[in-house]
């Protein structure tokens, strides 16, 4: 792909990443608090935040650039830190490539913990 292609893949997903990190850090200072509103609003971003990336989601074989990376990091946060948000119902297309790209050598030598 196009480093421009690249690099938009990438800003969505920064978006995406900076809107989960926001929600989880939001709770955090809450002291865990689950309903807080600024946390709701930064978890409400980030789904979505996820829907123009599924839209786009046409990939099947190819070799993983910086968007994929920081795509596949992003996805990996949000079942770790917010499993609420389900992001694969209704995201085919981007489930099925996580899942993909969950299977491979380097993501399995770093899993969640």
């Amino acid at each position: 792909r196009g480093v421009g292609v690249v690099l938009r893949q990438y800003g969505r997903v920064r978006r995406l990443m900076g809107a989960a990190f926001g929600g989880v850090s939001e709770r955090r200072c809450k002291i865990g608090a689950v309903d807080c509103e600024l946390a709701a609003r930064w978890l409400a971003a980030g789904k979505t935040a996820l829907d123009p990336i599924e839209a786009l989601f046409n990939r099947n074989s190819f070799e993983p650039d910086l968007g994929d990376l920081a795509l596949a990091v992003a996805l990996g946060y949000i079942d770790f830190r917010l499993k609420e948000l389900a992001w694969p119902a209704g995201r085919p297309g981007l489930a099925e490539w996580y899942a993909g790209m969950r299977a491979r050598p380097s993501m399995l030598a770093t899993p969640q913990e």
